[in-house]
């Protein structure tokens, strides 16, 4: 499994769209990386030392 699977799982997942659908427009965000830092914020993407995970997650 790719370091980048759990996070795709948890973003398409039924209740991960449902959770993208109720966030503010990704245009409301001053550029990919801030929206990228909220999602993973709400979705607890963190590495092992407690930070976020933002380029992972813009690649997922």
């Amino acid at each position: 499994m790719t370091p980048l699977a759990p996070i795709r799982q948890k973003l398409f997942s039924p209740e991960g769209q449902q959770i993208l659908a109720e966030m503010p427009a990704p245009t409301t965000f001053s550029g990919r990386m801030a929206f990228a830092r909220a999602v993973c914020a709400r979705f607890a993407f963190v590495d092992t030392r407690g930070a976020l995970r933002e380029s992972s997650c813009i690649a997922a």
